[in-house]
């Protein structure tokens, strides 16, 4: 290889290594234990593969939902229970601001809490960060109930809460 080629082969290499760390992409993930109040979700649930657009709609219509009342979306992703390529999701917003009928609530108690700082392209997978939180609950002497519970605020990073089993 030419000495021009590898000095352009250089460059890109660190061009790229900066944007990536700029995007947060060497960031670790801070796990945290917190203990909550009752969370509870009006929405609706969306059984199916991922790439629906059934699932964008819902997800969209309940964005603008949560923009006009002035409150976060919450998505929650339910472990899987066969290996299919579908998926069960609940989306919504916090109940006491809407009159939907269809809830879904978790009891006050303990949460694992991680916040995504990353930029959204260098985020890990939605399944590295769930092994991360079970990684960091068998270090506490705890278990993750299994689903997992996205929040979505307009003006701060996204945030995963992982309901732990209480004994």
């Amino acid at each position: 290889m030419k000495r021009g080629n590898i000095l352009i082969a250089a460059g890109i290499l660190i061009i790229s290594l900066i944007v990536y760390f700029w995007l947060g992409g060497f960031s670790s993930l801070e796990y945290e234990i917190e203990s909550l109040p009752e969370i509870s979700v009006s929405g609706e649930e969306f059984t199916g593969r991922p790439t629906q657009k059934e699932l964008e709609d819902l997800f969209y219509a309940y964005r603008d939902l949560a923009r006009q009342a002035d409150t976060c979306l919450i998505v929650v992703n339910y472990p899987k229970t066969e290996e299919t390529a579908s998926i069960r999701q609940f989306i919504g917003i916090p109940s006491s601001k809407t009159d939907t009928a269809t809830m879904r609530s978790w009891p006050a108690g303990k949460f694992i809490r991680v916040v995504l700082e990353q930029n959204l392209i260098v985020t890990p997978k939605p399944e590295n960060v769930q092994e991360q939180a079970e990684e960091f609950a068998r270090t506490q002497g705890l278990e993750l109930k299994g689903e997992s519970i996205e929040i979505y605020r307009s003006d701060a990073d996204p945030e995963v809460l992982y309901p732990v089993k209480e004994d």
